[in-house]
Formats: structure tokens, sequence, C-alpha cells
């Protein structure tokens, strides 16, 4: 189970990786999660990464750490789905016309708790 989360962790790393190097794929995953009912199926996924998360909490050296990411994963889920979905475009329509530091923010922020998960895992 530990390593399904070490492999997840890598993923979250890779990403921040990404939205450091290429930082314009943001604007590309965002304009490809507008599109229908996309927003909902990725809301979703996060759902079920944040529950396994929780699960494997238990069988992690440190589990507080791997229980705090996947309650805060569902948390943000359960927020996602109770907002309209136009409210929700409106903030990525925002973070769309966000400066290009602000995407290296978020790509180190991603990287940080990659590296963060992989050490608890």
């Amino acid at each position: 189970m530990d390593f399904l989360v070490k492999v997840l962790a890598v993923a979250i790393i890779v990403y921040g990786c990404l939205l450091i190097l290429r930082p314009g794929i943001l604007k590309k995953i965002f304009e490809y999660v507008k599109q229908g009912n996309r927003l909902y199926i990725a809301n979703g996924i996060k759902g079920v990464v944040g529950i396994f998360l929780i699960i494997a909490s238990s069988r992690c050296s440190v589990p507080w750490i791997v229980l705090f990411l996947g309650a805060l994963t569902v948390l943000s889920v359960i927020v996602g789905f109770l907002v309209k979905k136009k409210t929700v475009m409106e903030l990525i329509e925002r973070l769309v016309a966000r400066p290009v530091k602000f995407v290296y923010l978020i790509g180190a922020i991603a990287l940080a708790l990659g590296v963060l998960l992989v050490l608890a895992a």
C-alpha cells in the first residue's frame, strides 16, 4: 500500500516539475477540464485519490501526514461538488489570467507536497 502512495507522490512530483518547466501546460489542463462534465470527473478522481490516501495512511511511516493530505483532498472534493459550476469556471478564468510566476509557485507547492508524501510513505 505504501508503494502506491510513493507512486502517487512521484506523479505529483512530475506534475510539479512539469508546471515549473512548462508553465503553459496549466492553461491547457484548465481548458481541457472546462469542457463538458470533465470538471466533475476530475473532482471524482481527486476524491478517489483522497480516500486512498486516508486508507493507506495506516501503513505509512508517518501516517498523520498522509492522513492530513488525504483529508484535505476529500474536503476539497466536497467543496468542489457543493460550489456551483459557474463559480468554479470563474475561478479557473482568474487563475489562467495570473502571471507566470503564479504557475511557478503552484508547481513548487506541488513539488514540495510530492516530496513530503514520498518521505512520509
